[in-house]
């Protein structure tokens, strides 16, 4: 039985599988099928070679309804092996994946004719996987070959699995001298990326297999015999094989059908670490500009604040006048970019924040806070409740980035509720871990489909340029509440239905210190 000649493209983005699909089909020689769901039915109906999905940055719904039904129907369903496309820099890793047969992962805003290869090359080595378990199966009569070629084949499986892991070109090479060694063979190479070369092996023997490879890369050739010894050219790794069988032996075809595949996936391994370094270096960079760009910010944000404060002094008792209805608009954008700044400041640096748990009283904490968001319910016509229970006396948490979470939660709630109410309760509590402090922001708004919550903690979903005019916040959504609840030793727990609201419940413990700092509130 032959490999299967059909691969699927389940991809969301509809326009993508257009383009992909006449590409992939002709330089992979394969029928290819376009759908956009995943569906029990479409892996019952069909038998495929390879299935192609896609993660979008937004939206984890295929991922979710395969792992759905990879659990459900594991035992009755073969699943073909999966490569993923994805345009979320946080997915970087088969690792994540491997219990759903993931074998590989390749950016979805590559160029399309380096995509169609890429997969190309995935497709010709599962073939080739296929095509090797089928010569052991048929090979009863060559027991001592049979064992050899299986022994071979697991190797090849065995590098795939492991080069998954390593995030360098040192350690991509040393692998790859191991597998060899394992195959009875010993290499040395050169792994060409970026524009620049990494050699692996023998340090001694640098210059010597550098100038055999520079002098023996062909354009079109992808290997030459050298006495017993073989050279051999992949895209992004070049290779220099030795204590290779004698030449015109069938121990060293097969070995030679072996290697191939070896060094062709190590090519394809350095095409993805140097996509993940790439990636690294921009969400350095990124991160970089928000945090420098917000203590930029904070300055002049500084001098206006100062700015309105000593205008309402000038200003006197006149309250109800023009020029004080001016100053307070004033006062309240300036505050409001400030809470951004500091949105912002937070996003850029979350995994580094400084947590200081001090001693406050949380209903002067949020006095300010709840003032805002009752004059933005009252504007909307909705009802915003607030109550506190067992808050007489002082808490010990970490009160900025509490007040940050509280300002996200009621930002999404008064934002999404058209009518109705947007709840908010705060108590203490008892848990088996101690005392701790119980946070529940309720909303009769929109809701969403719990099946999307992992979408909502991602920052920038949904982002309307008309709500955060009118006050709703920059897109942040509640990544930096997930975040920095993690931070404080928080849990969070959500419940949610289209059209019915949401309910967020957060739990934080309350240590309490004799030697806590003191906040004072005038």
């Amino acid at each position: 039985m032959s490999y299967s000649n059909n691969i699927v493209l389940i991809l969301q983005d509809e326009a993508l599988s257009d383009t992909l699909a006449p590409v992939l089909q002709e330089v992979a020689a394969v029928s290819v099928h376009q759908h956009q769901n995943i569906s029990k039915q479409l892996f019952e109906d069909n038998q495929f070679g390879l299935a192609i999905l896609d993660i979008k940055k937004n939206s984890f719904i295929n991922l979710t309804r395969l792992v759905r039904l990879y659990h459900e129907n594991e035992e009755s369903i073969q699943f073909p092996p999966l490569l993923i496309l994805s345009d979320d820099k946080s997915v970087k890793t088969v690792s994540e994946f491997t219990e759903l047969g993931v074998i590989s992962i390749f950016r979805s805003d590559e160029p399309v004719d380096l995509l169609a290869y890429q997969i190309k090359q995935i497709y010709h080595m599962l073939a080739d996987v296929q095509a090797k378990k089928e010569q052991l199966a048929n090979a009863r009569n060559v027991a001592m070959l049979s064992m050899s070629a299986s022994s071979q084949l697991g190797e090849v499986v065995r590098f795939q699995e492991n080069s998954y892991k390593i995030q360098g070109y040192s350690e991509l090479g040393e692998l790859l001298i191991e597998s060899f060694r394992l195959l009875g063979a010993d290499c040395n190479g050169l792994i060409w990326i970026g524009g620049q070369s990494y050699y692996f092996g023998d340090p001694s023997s640098e210059v010597l297999v550098t100038n055999l490879l520079t002098t023996g890369s062909r354009e079109g050739v992808r290997y030459l015999q050298d006495d017993d010894n073989t050279m051999v050219f992949f895209e992004n790794i070049w290779v220099y094989v030795t204590n290779m069988p004698p030449v015109d032996t069938e121990e060293h075809g097969q070995l030679k059908d072996s290697l191939f595949p070896l060094i062709e996936g190590a090519g394809m391994r350095a095409h993805s670490i140097h996509s993940d370094k790439i990636a690294t270096i921009a969400e350095r960079n990124k991160a970089w500009f928000l945090k420098n760009m917000s203590h930029e910010l904070r300055t002049p944000m500084g001098s206006i604040m100062s700015g309105v404060t000593l205008l309402r002094r000038k200003l006197g008792g006149k309250s109800n006048s023009k020029e004080s209805q001016v100053i307070d608009l004033m006062d309240k954008s300036a505050n409001r970019l400030t809470d951004l700044i500091e949105d912002l400041l937070a996003l850029s640096d979350i995994e580094n924040i400084n947590v200081v748990r001090k001693n406050f009283s949380l209903p002067d904490l949020l006095s300010d806070t709840l003032e805002f968001y009752d004059r933005w319910a009252n504007s909307k016509a909705i009802e915003f409740i607030h109550t506190f229970e067992g808050l007489d006396e002082k808490v010990f948490i970490d009160p900025k980035h509490l007040k940050q979470i509280l300002r996200s939660l009621l930002s999404n709630a008064v934002k999404y509720t058209v009518e109705g109410s947007v709840v908010l309760d705060i108590k203490k509590t008892q848990k088996d871990v101690g005392e701790c402090l119980l946070i529940r922001v309720k909303d009769t708004g929109e809701g969403f489909d719990m099946d999307e919550a992992q979408d909502f903690l991602k920052p920038f979903i949904d982002l309307d340029e008309q709500a955060v005019q009118q006050g709703a916040g920059a897109g942040l959504g509640l990544s930096v509440v997930y975040q920095l609840m993690k931070q404080l030793d928080g849990t969070l727990d959500v419940t949610s239905a289209k059209g019915s609201g949401s309910e967020f419940t957060l739990t934080f413990p309350i240590d309490y210190s004799d030697g806590a700092d003191q906040l004072l509130f005038n």
